[in-house]
């Protein structure tokens, strides 16, 4: 009973969990998913102390007769604290009251799946205090209106379908990018297709081979970026990034997959996309050598999306060294070689132009006095001038005393 046990029970008929399910102290893993006559969960089970992952999704049943099942969480929680860090409780016609319980009685909970419920609203104060909580998949709870403030702690929201959300909470959720969460990804409906003003670049996809592109030095800058997508199917789409044209690979995960829907916009920080230690590597690609490199951020599949925005983490990356290209620019440097952009320069190479402009400002600044100083020549010329004005005047006056 010590041993690691994870127990899947998915899609069968049970409709109690037995109370002698409290021996299992070894159990850490409980999948209950697409059992849909289950109604009883013992209170016993959540004060398993390596109890962690429990999933219910599609157990209408158990959302039905949550009454019971509260109980038991008040009373699992009297006993013991939870340690349950995933719950998976979609499909289940949960409401706003059952939210708030949930919430409660899990206060270690990281990983929240309350998808496809009926309820309308969060409570600001529960989810306020869930620190713990990175991960929360709010998709098609077609009643959601409003989304309080979340925790910083909390990384990836999928707000999928939640047609009804309120302007205030879109605008929070937009307000993440700004707290500059660490690998922070959003998907949620966009009514007006536009970001906004407040990112640092915006860019609109006018043809099939434009995508967000940027330039960088002395390391990898931190980023968001926002996808608007318009007209698509339901599918999953890959993020690639590429360094100076050449694809950036690692072994274990070359890419990322996002779920995305028509009318709706992604946005996520670039650093999701990579492990820490990969993105050490990409600061090395950046960095070596001190010259601009230039990111671009591809899609796979081919997905236009309608618009596109780059938002800089501030306190992570100097403005100094990331340059965001305007959409004119970009095309231009593809499509028209006389328009193409100028080179960037490295640091030390800006500094050496700087040198040289000084130098050569300090010689224009001495010639410019020389040739407003008078010279020897000109001095002699006017004393010698002089000298003939006053001789003219002495022989002058000699004749009028001779006459």
């Amino acid at each position: 009973m010590d041993e690691p046990l994870k127990v899947c029970l998915k899609a069968t008929a049970i409709q109690e969990l037995p109370d002698s399910s409290v021996d299992l102290v070894g159990l850490y893993y409980l999948d209950m998913t697409g059992c849909e006559k289950l109604v009883y969960l013992p209170s016993s089970l959540f004060t398993l102390t390596k109890f962690v992952t429990l999933k219910v999704g599609g157990c209408p049943q158990l959302g039905g007769s949550f009454a019971r099942f509260r109980e038991s969480l008040s009373t699992a929680a009297e006993c013991r604290p939870s340690n349950l860090e995933t719950l998976d409780f979609s499909h289940a016609s949960l409401c706003d009251e059952d939210i708030h319980v949930i919430t409660q009685s899990f206060p270690k909970l990281e990983v929240l799946n309350a998808s496809s419920n009926n309820f309308v609203s969060i409570p600001a104060a529960c989810i306020q205090q869930s620190s713990y909580l990175t991960s929360l998949d709010l998709s098609y709870c077609l009643d959601l209106h409003e989304i309080p403030e979340l925790p910083s702690s909390v990384r990836k929201v999928d707000a999928r379908h939640c047609s009804s959300l309120s302007a205030n909470t879109s605008s929070m959720l937009w307000s993440q990018v700004r707290k500059e969460i660490n690998k922070l990804q959003v998907v949620m409906p966009t009514a007006n297709k536009e970001i906004p003003q407040w990112w640092d670049h915006h860019g609109n996809f006018q043809d099939s081979t434009q995508y967000p592109t940027f330039e960088a030095r002395g390391k990898f800058p931190v980023v968001a970026l926002a996808f608007v997508f318009g007209k698509m199917n339901y599918q999953s789409v890959e993020l690639h990034l590429s360094i100076d044209s050449r694809d950036v690979h690692f072994a274990h995960r070359p890419w990322h997959n996002f779920t995305v829907a028509e009318d709706h916009v992604l946005m996520c920080d670039l650093r999701v996309l990579f492990s820490d230690e990969e993105w050490k590597t990409l600061d090395a690609c950046v960095g070596h050598d001190d010259e601009w490199k230039t990111v671009e951020v591809k899609f796979v599949p081919n997905i236009i999306p309608v618009q596109w925005g780059v938002y800089v983490y501030k306190e992570e990356t100097s403005m100094k060294d990331i340059d965001l290209w305007s959409v004119d620019e970009e095309r231009s440097s593809r499509y028209n070689p006389v328009h193409s952009r100028k080179k960037r320069l490295s640091s030390s190479e800006e500094l050496a132009i700087i040198a040289s402009f000084s130098e050569s400002l300090q010689t224009v600044v001495e010639n410019l006095k020389r040739l407003m100083a008078p010279r020897e020549e000109d001095q002699c010329l006017s004393l010698m001038q002089q000298d003939r004005d006053e001789e003219d005047e002495g022989d002058e006056g000699e004749s009028d005393m001779e006459a």
